[in-house]
């Protein structure tokens, strides 16, 4: 598999970030995917729209449909068991992933008998709530799956190593999974 880099952020003042243009940063990391023959897309915008299906979800959802070869996979948020999955997870035609651990980094980073009891007490790591949609009878629940995401060392901008947390660390192992799925088959 190839990795195909693209951004549709830039850095804020304030360490965040924001958009490089709306919607053209979106129509241009699409088009950059027609052109390289991509067949998974992992995303991570770190949106809160509260469940709502937003203008984005609704892009989103349109290149979906005329894409139907491609997996998009997408991190679901997490604010935790009170907030709603946003953008672009709460879009209809994404794989919206959760995050899972161990419980050890609520507990030094050490695993023991409590932290296994916490495995299945993930809402500190997730957005919970289902699609606000949902009250209208579509019965939309994200995220569809889960991934380890939990303490996950990755690369930084420095060009070391920290751990981190969160369904930002999840999708990308849904991602290579399913890249080595459509490798392979």
């Amino acid at each position: 598999a190839t990795i195909v880099p693209s951004n549709v952020f830039k850095p804020d003042s304030n360490g965040g970030c924001v958009w490089v243009k709306k919607p053209v940063g979106l129509k241009k990391m699409f088009n950059k995917i027609d052109t390289e023959n991509v067949d998974v897309i992992s995303n991570s915008w770190g949106d809160d729209t509260d469940g709502s299906y937003d203008i984005r979800a609704s892009w989103v959802d349109t290149w979906a449909v005329n894409n139907p070869d491609v997996l998009l996979v997408t991190s679901n948020g997490n604010a935790g068991e009170t907030s709603h999955v946003g953008t672009p997870a709460v879009a209809k035609n994404v794989l919206a992933v959760g995050a899972v651990g161990d419980g050890s980094r609520k507990q030094g980073g050490n695993v023991t008998d409590d932290s296994i009891a916490l495995t299945n007490r993930d809402s500190y790591l997730n957005d919970l709530q289902p699609t606000t949609d949902a009250a209208e009878g579509s019965g939309r629940k994200k995220p569809e799956l889960y991934a380890p995401g939990e303490s996950i060392t990755g690369p930084v901008k420095d060009g070391t190593y920290e751990d981190w947390n969160g369904t930002s660390m999840a999708a990308p192992h849904v991602s290579g999974v399913a890249a080595l799925v459509k490798e392979k088959y």
